[in-house]
């Protein structure tokens, strides 16, 4: 009976060890992560004017994107928010596609909609520069998407929800 109690203690110590060791790799890839959305990524809103709100509207849609010429970067990215059971999806931008041909290929990783978005920021936030532009951006994501959430499915986008998307837009201008 006693050579059973050592052998069930002994497994419970190997479990601790390997429960220690995933929750130091989850926490190096979450702020690696945090670290990647805020030097490659973008926290924004898309706008959609073939999907209209009922009062005709453009719909908008909280978005988080990553894109990297480095594709193992990229799917990095995708196996953490896997790991986080965080909706994502990833797409090839072809070489001069946006009308610039010295522009490489790449990855484009995005998780779009208001649950998984927020999941993600609520997972991130704590992970990246409290005081960043990006950061700004992503709290005024997450308040929106919050703010979304307690308002039911048939909700239609009003002025405030098109300020959030103004002040997100402010933060992300480039040179300021």
């Amino acid at each position: 009976m006693l050579e059973q109690s050592k052998e069930a203690s002994v497994l419970t110590m190997e479990q601790s060890e390997d429960v220690t060791i995933n929750q130091q790799e989850r926490l190096t890839s979450l702020v690696w992560l945090a670290g990647f959305l805020e030097g490659e990524g973008c926290v924004g809103f898309g706008l959609s004017n073939k999907r209209k709100t009922q009062r005709g509207n453009p719909r908008i849609t909280p978005r988080i994107g990553l894109i990297n010429t480095d594709y193992e970067l990229i799917e990095r990215a995708n196996t953490t928010l896997q790991s986080l059971e965080i909706g994502s999806y990833i797409a090839e931008r072809k070489n001069g596609c946006d009308g610039n041909p010295k522009h490489k290929s790449a990855k484009v990783l995005e998780v779009n909609g208001i649950k998984r978005v927020k999941k993600a920021l609520e997972v991130l936030i704590p992970y990246m520069t409290q005081a960043g532009r990006k950061t700004q951006a992503a709290k005024l994501v997450l308040e929106f998407c919050k703010r979304r959430l307690t308002f039911g499915k048939n909700y239609s986008s009003g002025p405030e929800d098109y300020s959030y998307v103004e002040r997100v837009k402010d933060l992300n201008r480039k040179g300021q």
